[in-house]
C-alpha cells in the first residue's frame, strides 16, 4: 500500500512538473478516482495542485467543472463525495478554494458550464467557515477579489457533519466572514509564535475585505466593517510591533469616514510614540493609496500629518508626507483649500529648540509643496487668480516672506516657486507684486541667479503692459498685431524656459 501511494505521489509530481497545457481526456478519470478514493494526503494534495493549473483551460475543464462539484462542501448530501485525505490537508483544500475562485469567472468557463458558478460561489463562502484558519484566510482573499456587491448579496445555506467545516448556519457570506474575522482576532491574543501568524494573516484579510469595500462606487450609510473597530482596538494594548502597523493599517482600509472613533486611536498610539519612522512611513503610503480611492477622508489624513509635523516631527518621513499633499490638492473636494490652510498652520506652529532641526526639515518641505503647487493652488472654482484673490495673495505674500526670512534652503525654493508662479501666470498683478519683492530685496547678494529671472520677468511685464494698451485703445487686433504678439510670445516664452517648463503652444502673454 505505501509503494502504491509513493507512486501515485511520484506519478502526480511528474505531471505537475511537466506544466502541460492540458492533459488526456484517459488520464481525468485516473485524476478523478485518486481524489475520490486515496486516502495518502500528499497524492491528494498534488491531485488538487494539478487540477488548480487544468482550470485555467476553458477548453478542457468542462468535465473538471461538473466533476467537481461533487467534491465541494456545498454539493447536495446524496451526490457529494467526502473525501478523507482533503478533509486531512489543508494546503490541498487550499487549492480546491483557488479552484472554486477560478470557475466563479464566467470568462474562464466554457457556455455550458456557466450555471454552476453559483455552487463554486457557495462553497467559497462555506470554506470561510474550514477548520483551518488557513484555509478561511485564502476563502477571504479570493471572496473580496470577487467584488463587494457580489459578496454583499451571497447566502450560503445549513451545512453539518463535514469533517473540515465547523457546522454552518443558514446565513449571508460577508455576515460569516466579519464573524470569522472577529473570532479568529479575539482568539489569538496571545504572543505564542502561532497566534501571532495567524493574527498577521486576519490583518492582511481585513485590509482586502477593506479595500473592496471601499472601492465600491455607492457605499451604504453604516460601515458594515464597524464590527471590526472594538477587535482591532484590543489588539493595540500589547502587541508586537509587526501587528501594530498591521492593525492601524487595517483602519486605513475600514474607516467609513474621518470616524472620530479611529481618529482617536491613531492619536492615542502617537500620544504613546509606539510608532517607528518606518512605520509611520508604511502608514502613509497606506494612507495616500486610500485618499486616491476615498477623498473624502483628506481632513482625517491632514489632522494625522499635523500632529506627525508638529508633535513627532523627528520621526515624519518626508516623501509620503508631500505625496499626500499633492494628492489631496488633486483628487479631494476642496482639497486646495485644505492643504493650503493645513500647510499655514504647520508653518505657523512654534516649535521647541531640541526639535529645531527636524521641524525646519518639515517647514522646507511645506514650502516645498506650496511653492511647487502655488499656481495649482491658486487656480480654483474656475477664476483667473489674481492679486485680489485672498487665497492668492496669501500664498504670494507667504512665499514672498520666506524668501527673505527663512533659511537659505528654504529662500531658494520659494524663488523659484515665486518666478515659476510669475511666469505661468498670465496675471500682470501677480507678476507686478513679484517683481516688485524681486527688485526691492537685495536677493542677488546670496542669489546671483536671480539677475537673469528679474531681466526675463521685467520684459515679460513691460511687454505685457504694452498688448494691454494697444487692446485697450482697439476693439480688435489687426492682423499685424497678431503677428507681432505671436513673435513675442515666442520670444518671451523661450527666454522663461530657462527658468521653469513651459507649453510652446501655451502663450505667456494674453490680451
Amino acid at each position: 500500500l505505501v509503494t502504491r501511494q509513493l507512486l501515485q505521489y511520484a506519478a502526480l509530481l511528474a505531471l505537475r512538473h511537466l506544466e502541460l497545457g492540458h492533459i488526456s481526456p484517459t488520464l481525468f478519470p485516473l485524476i478523478m478516482g485518486i481524489l475520490e478514493q486515496c486516502e495518502f494526503p500528499i497524492a491528494v494534495r498534488h491531485v488538487m495542485a494539478l487540477l488548480q493549473t487544468l482550470a485555467c483551460d476553458v477548453y478542457q475543464n468542462s468535465t473538471m467543472v461538473v466533476e467537481l462539484r461533487r467534491f465541494l462542501p456545498s454539493a447536495p448530501p446524496a451526490q457529494a463525495i467526502r473525501s478523507k485525505a482533503l478533509a486531512e490537508d489543508p494546503m490541498a483544500r487550499i487549492y480546491l478554494v483557488r479552484i472554486c475562485s477560478t470557475f466563479t469567472y464566467p470568462e474562464n468557463m466554457a457556455q455550458e458550464s456557466i450555471q454552476y458558478i453559483g455552487e463554486y460561489y457557495e462553497a467559497l463562502g462555506h470554506l470561510v467557515w474550514d477548520v483551518s484558519s488557513r484555509v478561511a484566510f485564502e476563502a477571504i482573499h479570493k471572496l473580496a477579489q470577487l467584488g463587494w456587491n457580489r459578496l454583499q448579496g451571497g447566502n450560503i445555506t445549513i451545512r453539518e457533519g463535514i469533517e473540515y467545516l465547523h457546522n454552518i448556519e443558514e446565513t449571508s457570506i460577508l455576515e460569516r466572514i466579519l464573524n470569522r474575522l472577529v473570532a479568529e482576532i479575539t482568539g489569538n491574543t496571545t504572543k505564542s509564535k502561532k497566534s501571532q501568524c495567524v493574527l498577521h494573516a486576519a490583518l492582511r484579510a481585513v485590509i482586502t475585505l477593506g479595500k473592496t469595500f471601499v472601492s465600491e462606487e455607492k457605499q451604504p450609510t453604516e460601515n458594515p466593517l464597524g464590527v471590526l473597530i472594538q477587535p482591532l482596538s484590543g489588539l493595540l494594548v500589547e502587541c508586537q510591533d509587526i501587528i501594530r502597523q498591521k492593525t492601524l493599517e487595517a483602519f486605513i482600509w475600514i474607516i467609513h469616514c474621518n470616524s472620530a472613533v479611529v481618529g482617536n486611536i491613531f492619536m492615542k498610539q502617537m500620544q504613546l510614540d509606539t510608532l517607528t519612522q518606518e512605520m509611520y512611513h508604511d502608514l502613509l503610503r497606506s494612507l495616500h493609496e486610500r485618499i486616491i480611492i476615498s477623498p473624502h477622508i483628506a481632513s482625517f489624513a491632514l489632522q494625522l500629518i499635523y500632529i506627525l509635523a508638529t508633535r513627532r516631527s523627528c520621526k515624519a518621513p518626508y516623501k509620503p508626507i508631500a505625496q499626500l499633499w499633492t494628492t489631496i490638492i488633486k483628487v479631494a473636494p476642496q482639497g486646495k483649500a485644505l492643504v493650503q490652510d493645513h500647510i499655514f498652520k504647520i508653518l505657523d506652529h512654534h516649535f521647541n529648540e531640541t526639535s529645531h532641526a527636524a521641524v525646519n526639515e518639515i517647514h522646507r518641505l511645506g514650502y516645498y509643496v506650496l511653492s511647487r503647487e502655488a499656481l495649482n493652488l491658486t487656480r480654483r472654482d474656475k477664476v483667473t487668480p489674481t492679486m485680489q484673490l485672498p487665497f492668492v495673495r496669501s500664498i504670494i505674500l507667504r512665499l514672498e516672506h520666506a524668501a527673505i526670512n527663512e533659511a537659505w534652503e528654504i529662500r531658494n525654493i520659494c524663488i523659484d516657486g515665486l518666478a515659476k508662479l510669475a511666469f505661468v501666470s498670465i496675471s500682470l498683478d501677480i507678476r507686478t507684486q513679484i517683481l516688485g519683492f524681486f527688485c526691492a530685496h537685495n536677493i542677488q547678494e546670496w542669489n546671483p541667479f536671480i539677475l537673469p529671472i528679474i531681466d526675463t520677468l521685467q520684459a515679460i511685464v513691460e511687454t505685457q503692459k504694452k498688448w494691454n494698451e494697444i487692446a485697450s485703445s482697439n476693439k480688435k487686433l489687426s492682423s499685424e498685431d497678431s503677428k507681432k504678439l505671436a513673435a513675442d510670445n515666442q520670444k518671451l516664452v523661450g527666454q522663461a524656459s530657462n527658468f521653469c517648463t513651459l507649453s510652446s503652444n501655451k502663450p505667456i502673454i494674453v490680451v
